[in-house]
């Protein structure tokens, strides 16, 4: 073996050529060596490690083996934090059930001040592939639009995130969730939902429990207070509803809490309950009237 000290080499042709017989396993064809441990060394193997790059602890950073695999950055529980696979697809993190995709990421993906953009289509309506844009800019808040096309038509499905944009302020919608570019659901930026079709709770008896009838529905009714207002943010001009406080103290179960525990919302789907029993007491009084009035 032969050892280089304080040597320069230069030439314009053929400054180094170190070449190995191959004819032993796992042999050392070149190395750099430094204080602390191996910091470069090329193999001859033909299963293992072909080329590393290593730390001045001789741990490596770049990788590559004879299986056509690359791994690269730091070790974590003997996985590196990057792997490209034999296949030409790329892993950041430990490989999962998607490593057959061309790029699969291992935990949380964050794209700043650029545009991540993915482009797929597929005529197999299982495969909901599409376009993907994660966009930030100064004037634009960050954008995420997913479009599945899964026939040969175009018909398309997806769902789409967007705010509004700070230079122009034009209005858009936060929530988007569209059928054949129509839109079926959205919620917009001032938290109004809009749906196309019909509102459907699950409301079988096979989920519940202490299952009670409404009493005194009209008398309750009676106690609430509707009002008109209008939103400090100046996103609602008067609008009808109710006051949460004003409900807890009346309906408790028709009001939602926040953390601190204090009256943050009504439900107003459930405030239906009280009015069907309601109407039906007020109607049972009109109906004892009626028959006072024949007799």
């Amino acid at each position: 073996m032969a050892y280089l000290q304080s040597t320069i080499i230069t030439g314009s042709q053929n400054v180094l050529n170190v070449a190995g017989s191959g004819s032993v396993s796992n042999t050392s064809i070149s190395s750099v060596n430094g204080n602390n441990g191996r910091l470069f060394e090329v193999t001859d193997d033909l299963s293992n490690s072909l080329f590393s790059v290593n730390t001045i602890a001789g741990l490596p950073v770049i990788e590559a083996f004879a299986d056509n695999t690359v791994k690269l950055g730091k070790y974590n529980a003997g996985v590196a934090a990057v792997n490209i696979l034999s296949s030409g697809n790329v892993v950041v993190g430990t490989p999962g059930i998607y490593s057959d995709y061309k790029l699969e990421v291992s935990g949380a993906l964050s794209v700043s001040n650029g545009e991540l953009y993915v482009n797929a289509n597929s005529t197999i309506a299982s495969s909901l592939y599409g376009i993907g844009q994660l966009l930030t800019s100064a004037t634009e808040q960050p954008t995420v639009y997913l479009e599945s096309t899964w026939n040969t038509s175009g018909n398309a499905r997806g769902i789409e995130y967007k705010v509004t944009n700070t230079a122009s302020g034009a209005s858009s919608k936060l929530l988007n969730l569209f059928v054949d570019f129509v839109t079926m659901c959205n919620v917009s930026k001032t938290g109004n939902m809009y749906i196309a079709g019909t509102l459907t709770q699950a409301s079988t008896k096979t989920i519940k429990e202490n299952i009670a009838p409404i009493s005194n529905a009209l008398s309750l009714v009676m106690q609430i207070q509707g009002v008109t207002y209008d939103k400090k943010d100046g996103t609602a001009i008067n609008e009808p509803g109710f006051i949460a406080e004003d409900m807890y103290t009346i309906i408790p179960s028709l009001v939602s809490l926040n953390t601190a525990g204090d009256p943050e919302g009504v439900k107003y789907n459930n405030l239906i309950a009280y009015l069907v029993e309601a109407i039906k007491e007020q109607q049972q009084q009109i109906d004892e009237l009626k028959s006072l009035l024949i007799k």
